[in-house]
Parts: C-alpha cells; structure tokens; sequence
C-alpha cells in the first residue's frame, strides 16, 4: 500500500512538503508552548473547524485571522473528528492543543517522521468509530504486529518511540495518532 500522510518531517518541523490538511481545534486555551506548531498548521489548512469553546479561544486571538470554516458544539472529539472527515473528505485531518497533537490516519500505510525534538515522550493509536482489526507498527518502543485495537480489549494511549526518528503505521480502519508536545 503507498504510503499516504507524513506527520513530521524528517528535519524542520515547521518547513512541512506542500501538503493539503484540514485542522480540529480541541476546547483548550492555546498558550505560548504550541503555538509555532498550531500557527504553521492554520496557515496551511485548507480546512479548520473548532469544536467547544475552542471558538472562544481562536476569537481571543483574533476574530479576524482566525476565522474556522465550521463551528461545532460537539463535545466528543471522536465524533468531531468524523464530522471533518466527512467535511474534508480525503485532506489529512489535525486535532491539536498547546499540549497533543494528532493526526487521523486513514485505512492504508503511513509514514510518520518524528524525532525533531519538538515531540514529547509519549504517543498513541486510538481506533476512530469502531474497531481496527489489522494494525502493525515499527519504531515504536511497544510495537503492534497485525493486532487489534478495540475499547474494551487494547488501545494504545501511553507508548513512545524506539529512538528511531520514523514510525511507521499499517491499519484497516481509520485511527487517530496522538503524541505530546514537549512544553518550551
């Protein structure tokens, strides 16, 4: 399978490839830790939403420069994930917080490039809307080999990288990579 989204990539977290995404803004102030990452990730989206009063604090900021496409109600973020999925149908979707940020990936193989320094030291696989059947992974200190990842059974929340500066993520089902910023 081609391998279809980078997260990070191999040198300067903030000189992306032209990549076309779309941006979540979670319901967390955006403070100064993250703030380069989420600023590079606005201006290139081609699609932002907020969810929560995530809209409150993108108006604080700027009414005018940060302006989403949508505005969501949404409490679970699981299912304003789908609604911009459904909303930016094939454009890579970002959830990010001056904490986390995340990344769905899609059915398919991916390639994300991590190691800039900029990462903190956990991450995650979290299935998107059901369950994930087939999920492999290498350059993560606990891997998966054709595993699933079901609530209820295993969810991966609280892995890290093995030292490798690219992970690498194989599934049959939509899931939502997480990982921790390193705070300033």
């Amino acid at each position: 399978m081609p391998v279809r989204n980078r997260m990070i990539p191999d040198t300067d977290f903030l000189n992306w490839p032209d990549e076309v995404l779309a941006l979540l803004v979670l319901n967390q102030p955006l403070t100064e830790t993250g703030q380069d990452i989420f600023q590079n990730i606005w201006e290139r989206a081609s699609f932002r939403a907020s969810v929560d009063g995530a809209t409150n604090h993108l108006y604080r900021r700027g009414p005018e420069q940060y302006l989403p496409h949508v505005i969501s109600a949404l409490c679970w973020y699981e299912m304003a994930v789908l609604k911009a999925n459904r909303l930016a149908p094939g454009l890579p979707v970002y959830l990010c917080d001056d904490q986390n940020i995340a990344c769905l990936l899609q059915q398919g193989s991916h390639r994300l490039h991590v190691g800039t320094g900029l990462e903190g030291d956990s991450c995650g696989l979290i299935p998107v809307g059901g369950q994930c059947d087939h999920v492999s992974t290498t350059g993560l200190k606990w891997n998966l080999d054709n595993q699933r990842l079901k609530f209820g059974e295993l969810v991966s929340t609280s892995n890290t990288w093995a030292g490798d500066n690219v992970v690498t993520v194989t599934t049959d089902q939509p899931l939502l990579w997480t990982m921790n910023i390193k705070p300033n």
